[in-house]
């Protein structure tokens, strides 16, 4: 299995991808890899597409859950960061750009960047994502 470095961008997923990204806790900060078939991919900047499900004030914290029909993801912010967030809508279709962090097992994203997408916008998210993948399978092959 070919392993691809991939930290130092923002790699598109699914809400349910980031769901089943392996966390090796091993060493100062955890690794997250995502198995696509024949290839690793290492990561720690994600891209999510998908519509807010619900959003939630914590206080000082601000948490969105953003998913697909597959699977959910939860992104959290801090500060002013957390406004971004807390002005969502269910439903809305949103991209969030952000780092992989793990608190007590759980996989979440903590926010860089958050846009509203109209329906065209995802659509084209999922398309670039699996032109993304079609490269990524280029790769191994090469």
């Amino acid at each position: 299995m070919a392993e691809v470095a991939a930290e130092d961008v923002y790699v598109r997923l699914l809400p349910r991808e980031v769901a089943q990204l392996a966390a090796d806790e091993q060493g100062e900060a955890p690794e997250f890899k995502l198995n696509l078939g024949e290839a690793l991919l290492k990561l720690s900047r994600v891209r999510v597409a998908g519509r807010v499900k619900e959003v939630r004030d914590w206080g000082r914290m601000a948490e969105a859950v953003v998913g697909d029909e597959g699977g959910e993801v939860r992104v959290r912010a801090w500060g002013e960061d957390a406004a971004k967030l807390l002005s969502l809508k269910p439903g809305e279709p949103v991209e969030v750009l952000g780092v992989l962090r793990l608190f007590r097992g759980e996989v979440y994203v903590a926010l860089r960047l958050v846009r509203r997408l109209s329906e065209e916008g995802l659509r084209e998210y999922v398309r670039l994502l699996q032109r993304d993948r079609a490269v990524l399978a280029g790769l191994k092959e090469g």
